[in-house]
């Protein structure tokens, strides 16, 4: 269900705000997109590192398409899983972190990307928690609500970690965070 709703959200940021997308490369001057994968991944972290669900029109995953998709379409050398399981642990040393290559979220903003669920289920040891990075939830102020298209009837109507979806302001670190799988990636572009 995560990769789902993470899937969904990702798709509806892309529709909100032009930087989460790749330039397909017939622009012109000027053109408001993205040209490199770090560039769509500060406005869409999760851009490439999740399965495509599409069915392409011709049926085939052409180069262009593998390129402008949002999705993956082929195994890199880089594991995407486990990169997309530290995202969902919060850094202790926030922006702090020495080598450049802290794989871990630095804000509460991308920790919701990759963990759409975070915050969403009540801790079983409650206030007794002894965890640093307990990604369930202790008291109701502490407690996240799902967003329309992760449960079903209406959605709450507090605040929902969709306020991150259609943002347009750049995520802060990612173009640290993400820079190995972006120069794997980048590498395979342009073989």
């Amino acid at each position: 269900m995560q990769q789902r709703v993470m899937y969904e959200r990702m798709q509806k940021h892309m529709q909100l705000v032009q930087r989460a997308n790749v330039c397909d490369g017939a622009c012109q001057a000027g053109c408001p997109k993205p040209h490199t994968y770090l560039e769509v991944m500060q406005h869409n972290p999760l851009f490439k590192l999740l399965k495509c669900d599409q069915t392409h029109p011709d049926g085939d995953q052409s180069q262009a398409q593998e390129w402008t998709c949002p999705g993956a379409h082929v195994d890199v050398k880089f594991d995407v899983a486990r990169f997309v399981t530290s995202k969902r642990t919060p850094c202790l040393d926030g922006w702090d972190f020495e080598d450049g290559r802290c794989r871990r979220s630095h804000s509460l903003e991308e920790l919701l990307w990759f963990d759409p669920l975070f915050k969403t289920r009540e801790c079983h040891s409650g206030p007794r928690c002894t965890a640093m990075t307990c990604r369930f939830y202790h008291s109701e102020s502490d407690r996240h609500r799902l967003t329309q298209s992760a449960r079903r009837g209406p959605a709450p109507p507090q605040a929902t970690r969709d306020d991150y979806v259609g943002k347009q302001d750049p995520l802060p670190l990612i173009g640290k965070t993400h820079s190995d799988l972006t120069f794997v990636l980048e590498l395979r572009r342009h073989r």
